[in-house]
Order: structure tokens, then sequence, then C-alpha cells
């Protein structure tokens, strides 16, 4: 079965999005499930996207497509937070180059490449961390210090574990423990 480009797929209805989802969770590792064709919208554009599971993770099927990447410097100009913004980089970091030159350095060309057809997980996941209770003590003393209205809390206890306190999308508190401390436990 061929998965549709991007803009075969942008013109199936969402009820033919979701049939071909379902056919296509057979070609995947077991363990896969299908869940949903959901909509998102950045500024003016609106996708519809298939969305998988597998081991707590959500992935969003990206239709393949053939697409420009790459930077023109010469098409570019900067505004001028941007200006102030480099000449205090720069300034900072004894860079010799100009922006535009700096930019080009860094940048390829502009090129039509063809991304094939892929699974992403949808939500960006640190690896080497894994979830801990609330409840332990190190993770409670982080807690009492955690200023109000703060996304996110880091330190490094005493007892020579790396804990991390975090909010999720509901505010709630998340305990994680560096990976490599957890396994010399």
């Amino acid at each position: 079965m061929r998965i549709p480009d991007r803009i075969h797929w942008q013109h199936l209805s969402t009820s033919d999005k979701a049939a071909f989802a379902k056919i296509l969770l057979h070609q995947l590792p077991k363990g896969f499930a299908f869940n949903c064709v959901a909509s998102f919208a950045m500024g003016s554009i609106t996708n519809e996207v298939a969305l998988f599971s597998f081991d707590n993770a959500v992935f969003a099927l990206i239709p393949g497509a053939q697409i420009e990447l790459g930077f023109d410097v010469s098409h570019w100009t900067p505004n001028p937070d941007e200006l102030e913004s480099w000449k205090l980089t720069a300034n900072e970091c004894g860079l010799e180059l100009s922006m535009e030159e700096q930019i080009e350095s860094a940048t390829l060309r502009k090129r039509i490449v063809t991304i094939p057809p892929l699974l992403m997980e949808a939500c960006a996941v640190e690896v080497g961390w894994q979830s801990v209770s609330i409840d332990e003590p190190e993770v409670r003393a982080i807690v009492e210090h955690l200023p109000k209205g703060a996304s996110h809390f880091s330190s490094i206890s005493n007892s020579n574990r790396g804990i991390r306190v975090t909010r999720d999308e509901f505010g709630g508190l998340i305990g994680l423990c560096c990976m490599n401390r957890v396994k010399a436990r």
C-alpha cells in the first residue's frame, strides 16, 4: 500500500484519512494503535493528521512530499532587533563575520528534496529521564522551593541523584530522575 503524498492527503475526506490510517496500522510494528484524525492549525494553515500511539507516546503520520529546504541569505533583510542582537552576540563571542556571512556559512543552499512518509513522535521527549513519585523526599524538597507560576524547576539533590520537577500541560507536577543515576541505585 502506498502512502499518499501531502497533496493527495490534503484532498482526502476525514473519513478516508481515518480509513487509510486503519489500513496502515496493519503494516506498523505490533503495539501501535490508531487513535484518530485530528485537526491542527498554525496561523491560517490547518491540517488533518492521523495520530497513532505506541508505548505511551503519540505519533503523527507525516505524508511525504517534495519540498524546498535551505536558505538564501540574499533574499533576507534583518530587522532592527535582529541586528542589535547580532551585535551583542558577535561582541560577546568574538565573531568577526557579518550576520549575513555567519548565516550563509551555517545554512545550506536552497534545493528541492523528497521527504518520504514517516511517523513522528508528536511530543518532544528528553531522553534519559525516568518518572519518580512526587512524594519522594528529594522531589518534595524541590517542590517546596518552586516559584509560584514557574513552568519548570530543576535541581541536583545532595544524594547524587539528578532530580527534576516540571509541570504538565494541566499544571500538575511531574518528578523526574536522571536515568544513569537510576541504574546506579
